[in-house]
C-alpha cells in the first residue's frame, strides 16, 4: 500500500472516531501531495463541516466535485445510465454541499441542489435531506419570522419528502 493510501486509511479512521482535527491534516497533508484529489478534499469538507465551519466546507465540497467531474468527464458519470458506484460518489458530494448549504442557512442553493439530484434517480438519503431542509425552513418561519402560514406549509412540504 502507497504512503498516501495508508494515510487516506488512516483518515478515514480517524474521521470515524470523530477526531476531525487530526483527521483534517491528514486530508491536507494528502491534498498537498496531489490537489487534484477529489475524495481527500470530500472529506476536508466533512470534517470542516463537523466543526462548524461551513464556509469552508463549502469550498472544499465544491472542489471535489471539481476535480471528480474533471477526472470522469470522458464517461456518462451524471446520467441514469452511468456506472452506479461512479454515480453515488459524485450524488455524496453533492448531497453533502446541499446539506451544508443547509446547515448554513442558504435555504435556495439547498433546495435548488437537492432537487437537481433527484432528476432522473430517486435516493433516499437526497429526499430524507430534502424533507429535513423544509423542516428547518418551517422552524425558522415558526420561531424567528412568526409567520405560521408559511411555516405550515414549510412542514407540509417536510412530510412529503421523509420516508
Amino acid at each position: 500500500m502507497s504512503e498516501i493510501e495508508e494515510k487516506r486509511e488512516l483518515g478515514f479512521k480517524l474521521f470515524q472516531e470523530e477526531k476531525f482535527f487530526k483527521c483534517y491534516e491528514i486530508f491536507s497533508y494528502i491534498i498537498g501531495k496531489d490537489d487534484t484529489d477529489h475524495n481527500a478534499w470530500f472529506f476536508l469538507g466533512k470534517c470542516e463541516r463537523r466543526l462548524n465551519n461551513y464556509k469552508e466546507a463549502i469550498d472544499h465540497f465544491n472542489k471535489a466535485i471539481k476535480h471528480f467531474i474533471n477526472q470522469y468527464s470522458h464517461l456518462e458519470v451524471f446520467t441514469s445510465n452511468s456506472n452506479n458506484d461512479l454515480r453515488w460518489i459524485y450524488t455524496s458530494y453533492k448531497n453533502s454541499l446541499a446539506v451544508t448549504y443547509q446547515y448554513n442557512k442558504e435555504w435556495t442553493k439547498a433546495l435548488d441542489l437537492f432537487f437537481d439530484l433527484l432528476r432522473g434517480q430517486a435516493n433516499k438519503d437526497v429526499l430524507n435531506s430534502l424533507g429535513y431542509t423544509f423542516h428547518l425552513m418551517s422552524e425558522e418561519e415558526w420561531i424567528k419570522n412568526k409567520n405560521t402560514n408559511l411555516a405550515h406549509i414549510y412542514n407540509l412540504q417536510s412530510l412529503y419528502f421523509y420516508e
